[in-house]
């Protein structure tokens, strides 16, 4: 395991999540950040977590919705993911988010105003 990621996952684990013992962690992370993903996890139940459970996102399905869905349903509220983060918080979730793209052209030629409103909805995961 590369040294430099291992100690990355610490940090974010230790410090940016405070991942107490028994508690459950949600790691929200896209495909292209697996090996990152995998030592965060790792570095979880390490600190003592009860249970990590991953939320996979893809860039490359993500700008399909962008291309094809129409605008309305990428800014549309969707009440499940808001109960399941409400249920997050009321248990003592901690929850980790490894955003970002290794592809910085992905959404080239797509309207901001349609990045925008998708990006909204990943908060609510």
């Amino acid at each position: 395991m590369n040294d430099v990621l291992r100690r990355f996952a610490e940090l974010v684990v230790r410090v940016g999540a405070n991942v107490q013992p028994g508690q459950g962690v949600v790691v929200s992370a896209d495909v292209a950040q697996a090996e990152l993903t995998q030592v965060v996890v790792e570095r979880a139940y390490l600190a003592g977590a009860r249970w990590v459970e991953v939320l996979w996102s893809d860039a490359v399905v993500r700008r399909s919705d962008l291309t094809y869905a129409d605008l309305e349903t990428l800014t549309a509220d969707r009440p499940w993911a808001l109960e399941r983060t409400r249920a997050w918080t009321e248990d003592g979730i901690a929850s980790i988010a490894l955003v970002g793209t290794p592809d910085p052209n992905l959404y080239a030629g797509i309207d901001s105003a349609r990045v925008a409103a998708v990006r909204m909805q990943e908060t609510c995961w």
